[in-house]
């Protein structure tokens, strides 16, 4: 397994789609695809550097407002004052 090195912010949006799409229906909470993104980092997947090391999960969420801006994701639903993200059905790739 090779490592992938990020430093911008950018970056993190693959990753956040990646994390979401790992998630049962490609659903799930901001908290649940910061988890899987701490796997990445964890298991040597991906190494977070520079100022990024420090506030990837402030920067995640600004990455998350961007595909929702670009009709990446979308809003599922909402329990209680949590929100439910997901990739749109027309963008997951079928399991057949």
């Amino acid at each position: 397994m090779q490592t992938t090195y990020i430093s911008k912010p950018a970056d993190l949006k693959f990753y956040f789609l990646a994390g979401l799409s790992e998630l049962p229906n490609n659903t799930g909470r901001i908290v649940e695809i910061a988890e899987k993104i701490h796997e990445y980092i964890e298991s040597g997947l991906i190494t977070i550097t520079g100022e990024l090391k420090f506030e990837w999960q402030y920067k995640m969420r600004w990455a998350k407002t961007n595909l929702k801006k670009n009709g990446l994701i979308e809003k599922s639903h909402k329990v209680g004052s949590k929100q439910y993200w997901r990739i749109p059905s027309h963008l997951v790739a079928s399991k057949v």
